[in-house]
This record gives C-alpha cells, sequence and structure tokens, in this order.
C-alpha cells in the first residue's frame, strides 16, 4: 500500500482504506495494530519464506536451482495474493519478498524478515493510513 501512495495508484489505495476500516474500524488503535502487525508478519513469513520455500526446494531437487525456483515462485504468489492492492501492489509485494528471501540467505535466519515485514505493516497501518485519511477528509472539506 505504501507504493501506491508513492506511485499514485489512488484507487487501489482507496480501495484498501476502505477495507482495513471494515476490518479495524476508523479509530486508530496502535495496540491493536502492534499485536495484527506482528502476527501476520509472523504467520505470513513462516508460511512463504519458511514451509513454502523448503517445500518447493524439497520438490526441485536440486539446490542452486531449487534455490532460485522456490524464491521466484514463492514471491510471485506471495505477490499475487495482495492483489487487493491493485497492480502495484503485487509488483511491489513479490520485490519485498524477495528483499526478505535475501535476507534469509545473508543472516541464515528468518527473524530479519520477520521483524521488518512486521515494521512495514505497522508503520503502514498505524501512520500512512491515518496520515492519508486526513489528507483526504481535509481535500474533501476544499472541494
Amino acid at each position: 500500500m505504501v507504493f501506491e501512495l508513492f506511485f499514485f495508484d489512488k484507487e487501489s489505495f482507496e480501495n484498501n482504506l476502505r477495507n482495513i476500516e471494515l476490518l479495524l474500524g476508523e479509530k486508530n488503535n496502535i495496540f491493536l495494530n502492534f499485536i495484527l502487525c506482528f502476527f501476520t508478519g509472523y504467520f505470513e513469513e513462516v508460511l512463504f519464506r519458511g514451509y513454502l520455500y523448503y517445500l518447493v526446494l524439497i520438490l526441485s531437487k536440486s539446490l542452486f536451482f531449487g534455490n532460485i525456483l522456490s524464491i521466484i515462485l514463492i514471491s510471485l504468489i506471495f505477490g499475487f495474493l495482495h492483489i487487493t492492492q491493485g497492480k502495484i501492489g503485487i509488483i511491489a509485494s513479490s520485490i519485498i519478498s524477495i528483499i526478505f528471501f535475501i535476507s534469509i540467505v545473508i543472516s541464515n535466519t528468518i527473524w530479519y524478515a520477520i521483524i521488518f515485514h512486521f515494521i512495514f505493516n505497522f508503520v503502514e497501518l498505524s501512520f500512512i493510513f491515518p496520515y492519508q485519511k486526513r489528507m483526504e477528509k481535509k481535500s474533501a472539506h476544499i472541494v
């Protein structure tokens, strides 16, 4: 969603904003955001860059080819599961997924990806969305 804001995909951004408001309500609850973002980041990382990554790696047999295939395949799946964020959200999520994989390969731990995923989601949900809502309300009053 951050990428939608920066790349001016206003329709997708507004759509996601409405969906989040339906899920969480209009008030910004930092504690709820913290819990939600931590568990979302944790479970998505364990599922995609933990379980599914090793499953595809095992099924592909060859370690080098399997590693590249796993990263690409899982990143594309991860991106497409963010389809509600529009085309830019799909592309951005796929790229971020690859970055998370690189952090795992370099550090040999999934925890950096979990922490970064949590921080990314938390900043977006707790600060960017509320800011965007305020800007939309101000622009609605001007028009």
